[in-house]
């Protein structure tokens, strides 16, 4: 549970710029003028150098993770019960600890296990989209070919060639990880998780007329046979 959380976490950091290369490059690839890409690669040059997601994803932004996740298995049994979904009267039947002290009681490292876990994530992940900066900085550059005029494109390269601009792009991408934007980042955790349960709640009335999930013995055979293909089952135990 704790990886996938600490997964979810670093990808919800590094997958938006990830998302919008990969879905802006097929699309855009042949209305491109080649020129004006060039300036383009120049600019997202400037704005991503090798290395930087390595620098995103160590010092504060490990700490700030760490914090998060810290946060998160510090609330109440409760109020993570009411996020899935049970009801008040099952809510209340629980104990008032912290979800931190159930997964003391199950791992006596789990303090130790989880800094560890954060800096090795961390790091794998820095290393893992590290490899992917020359192809985000290609769809950066087309993205800029598409959404500037020549002339716009000419002052913006101009400008991060600056010493101004220069020193702005260079910290562009790391500026988030500030502790000045960290501290306001670990500061909205709490007050979102209190709200989650709200959030869950206006999700729910809003799919409140579709179809329920179907049970197993809803499903016709085929659909019995796939799932358990799927999930690596004998068919005959999906009843």
């Amino acid at each position: 549970m704790m990886r996938a959380i600490l997964a979810a976490l670093a990808l919800g950091v590094t997958s938006p710029a990830f998302a919008q290369a990969q879905s802006a490059a097929p699309a855009l690839a042949s209305a491109v003028d080649p020129a004006r890409k060039a300036v383009g690669l120049r600019i997202a040059g400037r704005l991503l150098p090798d290395g930087t997601y390595e620098k995103m994803l160590g010092g504060s932004m490990n700490q700030l993770m760490q914090s998060m996740i810290g946060d998160s298995f510090d609330l109440p049994i409760r109020s993570i019960a009411a996020m899935g979904g049970m009801s008040e009267q099952q809510v209340k039947a629980l104990g008032p600890g912290t979800v931190k002290e159930l997964a003391q009681i199950l791992d006596p490292a789990f303090d130790q296990r989880m800094r560890i876990t954060m800096q090795v994530m961390m790091g794998s992940m820095g290393r893992f989209f590290t490899q992917f900066e020359p192809s985000l900085r290609d769809g950066m550059a087309e993205v800029f070919a598409a959404r500037f005029t020549d002339a716009q494109l000419r002052e913006i390269d101009a400008f991060y060639a600056s010493p101004t601009g220069s020193l702005l792009a260079s910290q562009y991408m790391t500026m988030m990880t500030d502790p000045a934007m960290m501290s306001r980042m670990q500061g909205m955790m709490p007050k979102m998780m209190q709200a989650m349960p709200a959030m869950l709640a206006e999700a729910g009335k809003a799919t409140a007329n579709l179809p329920q999930p179907r049970k197993p013995e809803d499903l016709s055979a085929a659909e019995k046979k796939r799932m358990a293909e799927l999930l690596g089952l004998d068919p005959a135990k999906v009843k």
